[in-house]
């Protein structure tokens, strides 16, 4: 396991780094990681305070562990050119850029997030059991194409009214899955 003992500033990671496990300590509000030659977290991914995750650079990054709650922003559009593949947890504002991007909502999205997913052939992932339509519209832009996990007990659904980008280059349910997902729109 990783241990960083910083205070309260950003955290500039230089290089190639793999982790199992990153833990930051509970002071720590912004992380700027700088993928120049790639980052990776597999299991734990510990950012009590954090904010804001900024992320710069080509390499490719994966965070397979969903983000703590209090991660409010990761912004990769700025100067970030590789690939995100990214767990994220609730009420998110997510901005890419031009990689290729996996975001997993998991069974996260509601019209608290915000995603612009930038240019590129982005994917947003999205587990739906237990997701309600709501009467609220989503704040998503920049996806092309959405994926529909765990649909397997047939009682989410998710509200289609003004998206920003209605357009679907494909959705698909993982192979050996049953069940419908209904996508309600009043159009």
């Amino acid at each position: 396991m990783f241990r960083f003992s910083v205070m309260n500033f950003p955290l500039r990671l230089w290089g190639c780094q793999s982790f199992d496990d990153f833990v930051l300590p509970g002071t720590v509000t912004d992380l700027t990681i700088n993928a120049a030659a790639g980052f990776r977290v597999d299991t734990t991914f510990t950012t009590l305070a954090l904010e804001t995750l900024t992320i710069t650079g080509a390499g490719a990054v994966r965070i397979s562990v969903a983000l703590d709650a209090d991660a409010q922003a990761v912004d990769a559009s700025t100067t970030f050119t590789g690939v995100i593949t990214l767990a994220v947890g609730a009420d998110q504002a997510i901005t890419t850029g031009s990689g290729a991007d996996v975001i997993d909502m998991q069974g996260n999205l509601d019209r608290d997030d915000v995603i612009d997913l930038g240019d590129g052939a982005d994917t947003l992932r999205i587990d739906v059991d237990s997701l309600t339509a709501g009467t609220a519209d989503l704040a998503i832009s920049n996806v092309e194409t959405f994926r529909f996990d765990n649909t397997g007990a047939n009682n989410g659904a998710i509200n289609m009214d003004n998206l920003s980008s209605p357009q679907f280059a494909s959705t698909r349910q993982p192979r050996g899955s049953a069940g419908s997902l209904p996508l309600v729109s009043s159009r």
